[in-house]
């Protein structure tokens, strides 16, 4: 039902606003109103509703396009991040690696010694059983023989030292 102080404003997407207004008066006056906000002005500017639109858009698409500037930087810096974490981690395992292997050397190396002095510590016993079993130079009797059971040799007089001290 159309009013004849009433009037209806249609969108292109379809959607429509009725106005209507008590006297013709009041129908003019929501004219104006409508033609100061929406409407285009003489000189062919758009109108304020427009331009506060436009600036809430272009604002709208500026914040996007920050979000997506800070978006794309975060993930370059995450990925610089965890190229560093990888690099780093090989890093460790090289250094784990050249250990274990410095490790493994010293082992052998350590073993290869402990081989050779197993070898020579037979010779050394019987030097060292070689050099006991000799007499001391004021000890020895005429003819080189051997002291006989009451004189001392120098492990003896050790080990007796030793005895008396405790």
């Amino acid at each position: 039902m159309f009013v004849e102080e009433g009037f209806r404003i249609r969108f292109q997407n379809g959607e429509v606003i009725d106005f209507y207004a008590e006297t013709k008066s009041a129908k003019e006056e929501w004219m104006g109103v409508l033609d100061g906000v929406i409407g285009f002005n003489s000189g062919g500017d758009m109108p304020k509703w427009c331009e506060e639109v436009l600036k809430r858009e272009e604002a709208a698409k500026r914040r996007e396009t920050r979000k997506i500037s800070a978006e794309k930087r975060e993930g370059r810096e995450k990925q610089e991040r965890e190229r560093a974490d990888r690099e780093r981690v090989e890093r460790v395992r090289e250094q784990e690696i050249q250990r274990r292997e410095m490790t493994q050397q010293g082992q052998t190396q350590q073993m290869q010694r402990q081989s050779r002095e197993d070898i020579q510590r037979p010779a050394m016993r019987a030097e060292m059983r070689a050099e006991t079993d000799r007499p001391s130079t004021g000890e020895q009797r005429e003819g080189g023989k051997r002291p006989g059971p009451n004189s001392m040799d120098r492990y003896s007089a050790a080990r007796t030292r030793s005895n008396t001290l405790v």
